[in-house]
C-alpha cells in the first residue's frame, strides 16, 4: 500500500521513486493506492458529506500524476490498484483524461500514447457497493475490476455482502462475474498457484 496522496516532494512521477517502480515491476506485484492514506492530514474534515464525496479524487491525481509523468511509459509491466476508491466516477473521469490527453499531449513527449490508454492497461480498481459503477463497467474495463466487501471495516458490506453482491451484479453475465468476483484478483495478484480451485460437484 501506498498513500493516496503523498507529500509534494514524494509525488509517485519524482525520479526518487524509480528504483521502487523498477522493483516492484520486476517482481510483478501491485501497488494499491488506498482511500484515506493522505499524508498531509485527514481527508474528512468539518463537512463529512461533501469531504466523503470527493474521497475519490486525490486517488484519481496521484495515478494520472504518474502516467503524464512518464512512470507508466517506462515501467509498462506497472501495476497499480485503486483501492476502496469506487468506480462509478472512472467513466467520466477517464472520459476528460482521454480528451485533455488529446488536447494538451504534445506538451508531455514523454507519453507515446493517450494517458487514458496507459489507465485502461495498467490500473485496477477495486469497490464494496457501487451500482452506477458496475452499469458502466465497460467503459472502465471488465478485466480491470475487482469487487471486494471490506471486512471487517465500519463500511463493510458484512453481514449483507451476498445482498450487496446481488444488488450491484444484477443483470451481469455469469462470466464477467467470475472475473470481478475473483478471476481478476487472482491473475492481477498472482496467486494462481497460491489458491485451490473449488472442486466442481459430481
Amino acid at each position: 500500500f501506498v498513500s493516496n496522496d503523498p507529500l509534494a516532494e514524494r509525488r509517485y512521477d519524482h525520479p526518487m521513486w524509480e528504483t521502487f517502480w523498477s522493483a516492484v515491476e520486476d517482481y510483478d506485484l501491485p501497488v494499491n493506492v488506498h482511500i484515506l492514506t493522505r499524508q498531509g492530514g485527514p481527508q474528512v474534515g468539518d463537512n463529512p458529506i461533501v469531504d466523503g464525496v470527493v474521497l475519490p479524487v486525490p486517488a484519481f491525481k496521484t495515478i494520472a500524476e504518474m502516467i503524464t509523468g512518464g512512470v507508466f511509459e517506462r515501467h509498462p509491466n506497472l501495476k497499480i490498484i485503486s483501492v476502496e476508491n469506487d468506480i462509478g466516477w472512472m467513466p467520466s473521469y477517464l472520459k476528460r483524461l482521454e480528451w485533455y490527453s488529446w488536447r494538451f499531449g504534445p506538451r508531455f513527449p514523454q507519453l507515446k500514447r493517450n494517458a487514458a490508454e496507459y489507465w485502461r492497461r495498467q490500473v485496477y480498481a477495486t469497490f464494496q457497493d457501487d451500482v452506477p459503477g458496475m452499469r458502466c463497467r465497460d467503459l472502465i474495463g471488465v478485466e480491470n475490476l475487482m469487487w471486494g466487501s471490506d471486512y471487517p471495516h465500519f463500511d463493510s458490506t458484512f453481514p449483507k455482502s451476498r445482498e450487496a453482491i446481488a444488488r450491484n451484479f444484477a443483470g451481469v453475465p455469469e462470466d464477467e462475474q467470475a472475473l470481478i468476483l475473483g478471476g481478476n484478483m487472482v491473475r492481477v495478484y498472482n496467486l494462481q498457484n497460491i489458491l485451490e480451485p473449488t472442486p466442481s460437484s459430481s
